[in-house]
């Protein structure tokens, strides 16, 4: 790709900028956890997931609190497509309330989740 159309994306330290995705859908026997929420770090590459049966804003916020906030800290900011999850307003302000950025994107390469979940 020329050079005006790369994007690069670096975090300053550990855990101060995550990726958020919804990985989906996957099949499953049981009708149950067809999808997985994924955070990527983007200076580490530390990847946390987990298995959901549904996605709403609710289980993602869940998860951001339970696997990212409590064991890594307040990030500066997020990266996540416009999913409505994302979107939701309760998300959005929690995000707000610990003074950390959602940065929107539908580039799925500056999301750079896919790639390293790949890898």
């Amino acid at each position: 790709a020329p050079p005006h159309e790369l994007k690069s994306l670096s975090s300053p330290w550990p855990f101060a900028w995550w990726g958020m995705d919804i990985l989906r859908p996957f099949t499953t026997r049981l009708q149950q956890n067809r999808f997985i929420v994924v955070g990527v770090d983007y200076f580490t590459k530390w990847v946390e997931a987990e298995p959901l049966s549904e996605i709403t804003s609710f289980r993602v916020l869940r998860f951001f609190k339970r696997d990212i906030l409590c064991r890594f800290g307040i990030p500066q900011a997020v990266v996540t497509n416009n999913g409505t999850q994302f979107t939701d307003k309760k998300f959005q302000e929690f995000l707000a309330s610990i003074n950390t950025k959602n940065h929107f994107t539908s580039d799925v390469t500056f999301l750079q989740v896919y790639r390293i979940i790949i890898k």
